[in-house]
């Protein structure tokens, strides 16, 4: 099981000595997102949650409560937000398809297959990334369920794929966890095989291609996510990559470990993890000295953590 938790620090300089309030709400998810102009909280809840499983919630985080839920189909999973708050787009463990949301009417939108192999069958969504500036246009990494093989990474404007997609070159060049930087870019990180390559794509009206691979930046098989802020890419676990020229690793945080976002509004590179006493460790480090800015320990939590997401520091906890 999933519990999302929200956590607040009071004071906008340090939370090292800050009183932290934490909130739990004991709802199942796979994903969550945060909407800034709705100011809300959009997690995917399975069937597993019970009588509103299969459904996108949608959570106020100034009351903590579940306020809404929007049936979906089986099994919701991977989700995206675009940058301007109106589409958000789900994966499903269950179809080999996405849906949208439309967060203004919060009603569910166009569904869209993600295509097939003739010998392996349906491609399901991995990874999920929208365009910025462009909420119609959504990138996918896919894969074929049974054996989670990787089968590109594609783009589609309302559901409709552009003819060009990336092409598998196992075990190497395989494009799983995918973010774009700009519009017409794109970078990738293979979590799946002891290549560990980090990839650079180019997006253009006819699709998406890769130009670029470096083998062995990062080697950990449990990256889920990484973060880009200008030129510089910050994986979770640590791990700092220069992009402005051949990508090669530059560095990394001491003592920095789990999931990774970039809070752009206090210029700081944020992880969050679990230790060995059940406690969540919230590490916060200046992107310019790699030196540790402050921390805090939250206590009375279990699991493990999925996802840290950008504005306010949600955290999606999967506990044991």
């Amino acid at each position: 099981m999933k519990q999302f938790l929200l956590f607040l620090a009071f004071g906008t300089s340090s939370i090292l000595n800050a009183q932290l309030q934490v909130h739990s709400l004991a709802v199942t998810t796979n994903d969550l997102v945060y909407d800034s102009n709705s100011n809300k909280i959009y997690v995917s809840i399975p069937s597993s949650n019970g009588s509103n499983g299969n459904s996108i919630g949608i959570i106020n985080p100034n009351t903590y409560n579940l306020e809404q839920t929007v049936f979906m189909g089986s099994e919701p999973s991977e989700m995206a937000i675009s940058d301007n708050g109106e589409f958000i787009y789900t994966g499903f463990s269950s179809s080999a398809t996405v849906r949208r949301f439309n967060v203004a009417s919060k009603t569910a939108d166009i569904q869209f297959p993600l295509g097939s192999d003739s010998f392996s069958g349906p491609f399901y969504a991995y990874d999920l990334s929208v365009m910025p500036g462009n909420s119609h246009a959504l990138a996918v990494s896919r894969i074929v369920q049974n054996s989670t093989g990787f089968y590109g990474v594609a783009i589609y404007d309302d559901g409709v794929p552009r003819p060009t997609t990336t092409i598998s070159t196992y075990p190497n060049n395989d494009s799983y966890v995918i973010n774009f930087k700009t519009p017409t870019s794109m970078y990738a990180f293979n979590n799946h095989s002891t290549g560990f390559n980090f990839n650079r794509l180019s997006v253009n009206s006819g699709g998406v291609s890769e130009i670029s691979t470096t083998g062995s930046i990062v080697y950990n098989f449990s990256i889920n996510n990484f973060a880009i802020n200008n030129n510089t890419i910050y994986f979770d676990f640590g791990t700092i990559v220069d992009i402005t020229g051949s990508p090669y690793n530059s560095g990394g945080f001491s003592g920095a470990n789990g999931r990774v976002m970039f809070d752009s509004y206090n210029n700081l590179v944020c992880f969050a993890t679990f230790d060995s006493g059940g406690n969540i460790i919230f590490k916060r480090y200046n992107p310019n000295t790699f030196l540790i800015y402050d921390s805090a320990i939250i206590s009375q939590v279990f699991g493990s953590i999925k996802h840290i997401k950008k504005k306010i520091p949600y955290i999606d906890v999967k506990n044991h």
